[in-house]
């Protein structure tokens, strides 16, 4: 996806796209393109694929390993940036399935909007009451180096309806 739009696209070694996949690998190619890059995308797809295979101690040990290998060095690379973590859809570990449900994000970094959510997971987001409409309402949110939506406000569903 990214070659068919124009992104540069490293080879990783030890990137398989399952629960085993290297980590530390990616946080590295992260960290060598934002030499050049000011947005770098990490796609980690072990997550779902555990969820797929209804396995939720296996998704739990592999988020704890992202927060870990991947996260965590790249916070302390670079502290100066706005690092977003998110996913593409929802998996419930108990029947396999995708599911329409909101998606909880994290930004992290010195203008990130304080979230109110104690844990994150879909079940501690729900409530706090701040949404993104779309993927791309938070890429512009993200590009515009700022983590707070416009006019102060929370919820980008009014600007963008």
């Amino acid at each position: 996806l990214a070659l068919a739009a124009g992104l540069a696209a490293p080879e990783i070694p030890g990137a398989t796209g399952g629960a085993d996949t290297d980590l530390a690998a990616k946080a590295a190619a992260a960290l060598a393109l934002l030499a050049n890059h000011a947005v770098v995308f990490i796609h980690v797809e072990g997550p779902d694929m555990c969820a797929h295979a209804r396995d939720a101690r296996a998704k739990s040990a592999l988020l704890a390993r992202i927060d870990a290998e991947l996260i965590a060095p790249l916070r302390t690379a670079r502290p100066d940036a706005l690092l977003c973590v998110t996913c593409d859809h929802v998996t419930h570990c108990g029947d396999g399935r995708h599911h329409p449900h909101a998606v909880p994000f994290l930004l992290h970094g010195p203008t990130a909007l304080t979230h109110p959510a104690a844990r994150f997971d879909e079940a501690a987001c729900a409530p706090t009451g701040l949404r993104i409409p779309s993927g791309p309402a938070l890429l512009e949110l993200i590009l515009r180096g700022t983590a707070n939506p416009p006019d102060g406000g929370a919820d980008l569903t009014a600007r963008q309806g």
